[in-house]
């Protein structure tokens, strides 16, 4: 069976990536292709696409497309934009799986607007799909704001006077390869908690980094673009969607997306673990430069670590997430972090968002045995504390990683583990 994604211009389009691993998850022989159609070949659809099972619909046709089906149902109708098409007999049918994407993409990370102020940025067709999805999650207000607003919208000048809890970016502002601009600055995201990007290229965009710069929780459009793929295979297919399914197609997209663009690799792991030591000799195996946050931390704040954990360990923490915003905007870095970083989820979202977070791993024993306790604030020179602290952390640095590599053995071992994990990048 063949499908396809149809639109003007689909030169970067991850969409054959996404469905080839659905295919060959299920075992399915099928073909999914790219196909470009200028707008005054639209009419011609049914006849350029006649031996076609399925296909997706990308801008600028998602409204367009329209007029040219059989039938228009579900999301699909109420929001008159279709970016799947299903071939039912001898009709064709629209649907809309970019509201379960997006739903998907604020469930996954947690994000609730239920009850509070939102605000979306652009009024394109991915706009109607977000604002759509708000309201269904109850959120208290959804704000739309336009260059050219309408009576139900606002303009960006109006937008400086709100703050609330989620801003979302529907513009393609900042979208590769303009990547240096941003729809909004920090004194408008300033007024929010949360913001997400459902643009996917760059993973971290003008408009995340700067958001995050201000402490803001963080998150990009990969994963809403992997779960309203896997959404259209359900109609295509006549399948449930299966959460694991999304989820271990997004894990090897973001792996090789995280490759292909050179994003950082952050360690993440339990004090005495080895980040410090394995992230250098990853960094030389790899070309890339080495980052020791909590030097970072020291060098931007001219305290020691035991310095600032005298003024107080929050003190400390807000330290090592304004260092961190600082790091994310870097690429072809290999960090080590410290072992507390993942206590703050903002610091986690930061990370997934600009590459690939590596959990290293290494028996409780061998850290007791090595660690050198008198250096360690929270261990108050306490070999015991370890164990505690990490059965606080180990569900935390489970939940935080992309992938998990033990260091139990030799240095080179480990790092010949990661760089099946990573990829070799040079």
């Amino acid at each position: 069976m063949k499908y396809c994604v149809i639109g003007k211009s689909l030169p970067h389009t991850l969409s054959p990536a996404i469905h080839k691993e659905f295919f060959a998850h299920y075992g399915m022989d099928n073909d999914y292709s790219v196909v470009e159609i200028p707008p005054t070949n639209l009419s011609r659809i049914r006849e350029l696409l006649a031996d076609m099972s399925g296909m997706n619909v990308t801008i600028p046709y998602k409204e367009q497309i329209i007029p040219y089906l059989d039938e228009v149902v579900g999301d699909a109708k109420e929001l008159g934009a279709v970016n799947t098409i299903s071939r039912v007999g001898d009709k064709w049918i629209g649907y809309n799986t970019d509201t379960y994407g997006f739903k998907a993409l604020l469930d996954v990370n947690h994000i609730n607007p239920k009850g509070k102020v939102c605000v979306v940025l652009g009024s394109g067709g991915a706009s109607k799909s977000v604002e759509y999805v708000l309201k269904k999650m109850h959120a208290k207000q959804v704000l739309v704001v336009s260059r050219t607003p309408n009576s139900e919208q606002i303009d960006y000048t109006q937008l400086a006077k709100i703050e609330g809890y989620l801003i979302v970016n529907t513009t393609p502002v900042g979208m590769s390869p303009n990547i240096d601009s941003s729809p909004v600055g920090k004194d408008i995201l300033s007024n929010w908690q949360v913001a997400v990007d459902i643009v996917y290229n760059p993973t971290m965009t003008k408009f995340l980094q700067l958001a995050a710069s201000l402490g803001l929780y963080v998150a990009n459009g990969l994963y809403m673009l992997v779960a309203q793929a896997v959404k259209a295979q359900q109609y295509w297919q006549n399948i449930n969607v299966n959460k694991r399914v999304v989820d271990k197609i997004y894990r090897q997209l973001k792996h090789d997306f995280d490759q292909k663009s050179n994003n950082n690799i952050y360690l993440i792991g339990m004090m005495g673990c080895g980040k410090s030591t394995i992230a250098k000799e990853l960094a030389q195996r790899l070309a890339y430069e080495v980052i020791d946050s909590d030097q970072y931390i020291v060098d931007m704040q001219s305290k020691s670590i035991a310095q600032m954990f005298e003024i107080g360990e929050e003190y400390f923490r807000r330290a090592e997430t304004k260092a961190l915003a600082e790091i994310v905007t870097k690429h072809n870095c290999v960090v080590a972090t410290g072992g507390g970083i993942i206590k703050n989820p903002v610091n986690v979202a930061m990370m997934k968002a600009s590459g690939q977070v590596v959990w290293l791993d290494r028996k409780i024993q061998l850290i007791e045995r090595d660690c050198d306790t008198s250096t360690r604030p929270l261990l108050n020179g306490k070999s015991r504390n370890i164990s505690t602290i990490f059965n606080e952390r180990k569900h935390i640095y489970a939940s935080s990683c992309d992938t998990k590599v033990a260091n139990n053995s030799t240095v080179k071992s480990c790092i010949n583990k990661l760089v099946k994990r990573v990829g070799d990048r040079v």
